[in-house]
C-alpha cells in the first residue's frame, strides 16, 4: 500500500510522498553477528503467561509471522525468554529477553559520530526534519538467527530481522545508515536518528527530497509517529539546536533550576548535602549557607518553619550551583555512569562521564515526583523504578554503550540482572526486562556518595499523573 503522508512540507514533491507503509527490509544488508565459541549456549525455560492475554499475543505472534519478521523453529541450542508489556489498552509490546545470548557476541568496533562534529555540523540551518525508523528493517543471516529463538505457549520461534536487545543491532544499524546516505549533503544520522537540515526552506527541501529518495530506493520505512518535518529547531541528543546554536536540552538544568523549596527536615538535609559537597566552588558559602542551618537546628518536628532568610539562601544558592556545574556534551568512548536515587515521594537521576580517566562531568539531571499509586511501592520498588526510569529517559545516549548503573540500594545490584529476575517479584521482574536491550553492569554505591541523585528524589521537579 502507498499513499500521502501529510506531515512532510509542501515543497516535497507528491512522488517522494509516495512512502510504502508496509514494514521495509532493507536492500543490500544483511547482518550477520560474530560470537564467543567459548561461551555456552542457555536455554531458558517458558515464562508462564495468564490465560487473560494469551490470545493476543497469539495474535501478535502471527502477525510477526505474516510480515516475515519471525519464522517457527523446532530446535536451537540457544533460548530466551517472551517478554510481554502492555503499552496502552488494546495494544502489547512482544519482546525477547536476549541479555543471555548477547553475551556471547563480539560487538562491532564500527565507529559512531562525535557529537561534538555532529553539533557543528547542524548548528546554524534554519530548517530541520528529523527522521526515525521503524523497526525489524535490516535482515538476520540465517548462521545468526538461532542466538534470537524464544520460547512462548505457542511453540518456539526465532527473529528473521534484526531485533531490538541484540548486542550487535547499533553498531550494525549505524553501518546500514552511513551506507545509505553517504555522500548525501544536508543530512547526519546518530543510530536511529537522522536528521536533514538546511540554510533555507529551500535548501532543506531539496536536502530532503534527497533523503527520503535514497530511502525509498533502499526499502526502508519511515515512523511518522516519531519524525517531524520542517521545523525551526529540533531536539537531539539531549539538546536544543536551532540557527541560534546548540544549547543543553533546558529539562537536563530544570531539576535542579525549578526545584521548589524543601518541605520536611530530610529535604533541606539533602539540599545541604548537596551544596556542601560542591561548596568549593561556591563562593561564601559558610555565610550564604547560615540561614538553613540555623533553621536546621532550630526546627525539631518534621515540618519546616520556613521564612523569607531561609528562601533567599536557597533560591542564592541554587543559582550559584547552577553556574558551578556545567554540563558537558555526551561522549560515546568515555565510561559513562548513571546515579539514581528514590524518596517516599520522588525519584532522581544524574548521568555522568569520566573525563581523563579522573574527574567526572556531569552531563544532565532529572528528577520526577511519584504519583499516590507508586508512593506505595516498597523501598526496593521505588529503587527499582528509579533505575528503569532514568536508563529508558536517557535512551539516546545509552543504547548501544555499555555504562555502569548505580543505586545505594544493595539488593538491586543483583535484581536488575538475568539471574536475580528469577527470584525479583513481578513487578521489578517487568522492569528489569525493559532493560533487555541496554549492555549495563550494576554497582552498589553509598549512600554518602549518592548525594546529587538523594537531593534530586528530595526535592522533585516534574509531577506524573
Amino acid at each position: 500500500m502507498r499513499k500521502m503522508h501529510p506531515l512532510l512540507p509542501n515543497e516535497t514533491p507528491q512522488c517522494i510522498l509516495l512512502i510504502v507503509f508496509q514494514l521495509g527490509c532493507v536492500n543490500g544488508f544483511i547482518h550477520k553477528v560474530q560470537t564467543n565459541s567459548a561461551v555456552q549456549p542457555v536455554r531458558q525455560k517458558v515464562k508462564r503467561l495468564p490465560l487473560s492475554i494469551r490470545e493476543e499475543v497469539s495474535a501478535e505472534l502471527n502477525r510477526l509471522l505474516q510480515e516475515n519478521i519471525i519464522e517457527r523453529v523446532n530446535v536451537s541450542e540457544w533460548v530466551s525468554p517472551l517478554v510481554v508489556a502492555r503499552k496502552h489498552p488494546g495494544w502489547l509490546w512482544l519482546g525477547v529477553d536476549l541479555r543471555e545470548p548477547s553475551k556471547s557476541v563480539i560487538t562491532d568496533c564500527y565507529p559512531l559520530p562525535r557529537m561534538k562534529d555532529l553539533f557543528s555540523a547542524l548548528a546554524g540551518a534554519t530548517h530541520y526534519s528529523q527522521i526515525d525508523f521503524s523497526l525489524h528493517q535490516l535482515p538476520l543471516h540465517t548462521e545468526s538467527r538461532d542466538l534470537t529463538t524464544f520460547i512462548t505457549h505457542d511453540g518456539l520461534f526465532r527473529f528473521t530481522r534484526v531485533p531490538f536487545g541484540l548486542a550487535s543491532a547499533p553498531c550494525a544499524f549505524q553501518r546500514m545508515m552511513q551506507t545509505v546516505l553517504k555522500d548525501q549533503p544536508g543530512v547526519q544520522n546518530y543510530l536511529d536518528d537522522i536528521i536533514v537540515y538546511g540554510d533555507s526552506k529551500e535548501e532543506h527541501g531539496m536536502n530532503l527530497r534527497a533523503v527520503l529518495q535514497r530511502l525509498i530506493d533502499a526499502n526502508l520505512q519511515i515512523n511518522f509517529e516519531k519524525s517531524s518535518f520542517g521545523q525551526t529547531s529540533i531536539l537531539f541528543l539531549g539538546h536544543v539546536i536551532s540557527k541560534e546554536g546548540v544549547f543543553p536540552r533546558p529539562d537536563h538544568l530544570n531539576a535542579i533550576a525549578e526545584a521548589p523549596a524543601p518541605k520536611d527536615m530530610a529535604a533541606l538535609y539533602s539540599f545541604l548535602r548537596l551544596t556542601s559537597w560542591y561548596s568549593k566552588s561556591l563562593p561564601n558559602y559558610a555565610t550564604l549557607v547560615m540561614p538553613l542551618r540555623q533553621l536546621l537546628r532550630s526546627n525539631t518536628q518534621a515540618m519546616l518553619q520556613w521564612n523569607d532568610a531561609a528562601n533567599q539562601s536557597f533560591m542564592k544558592l541554587k543559582t550559584m550551583l547552577l553556574k558551578s556545574l556545567p554540563l558537558a556534551v555526551f561522549d560515546p568512548n568515555l565510561p559513562t555512569f548513571i546515579t539514581t536515587d528514590a524518596s517516599d515521594y520522588g525519584l532522581g537521576a544524574v548521568l555522568t562521564q569520566l573525563h581523563s580517566g579522573k574527574h567526572e562531568h556531569i552531563v544532565a539531571f532529572a528528577s520526577r515526583t511519584l504519583s499516590a499509586a507508586k508512593r506505595k511501592y516498597s523501598a526496593t520498588e521505588k529503587e527499582a523504578f528509579a533505575c528503569v526510569w532514568a536508563v529508558e529517559r536517557w535512551r539516546t545516549y545509552l543504547w548501544g554503550h555499555r555504562f555502569t548503573l548505580r543505586t545505594d540500594h544493595q539488593g538491586i545490584t543483583t535484581l536488575l540482572n538475568t539471574k536475580g529476575m528469577n527470584r525479583a517479584g513481578k513487578r521489578i521482574a517487568r522492569w528489569s526486562a525493559r532493560l533487555m536491550c541496554f549492555q549495563y553492569d550494576v554497582q552498589y554505591r553509598s549512600g554518602s556518595l549518592n548525594v546529587l541523585a538523594d537531593c534530586l528524589s528530595r526535592v522533585p521537579l516534574i509531577k506524573w499523573k
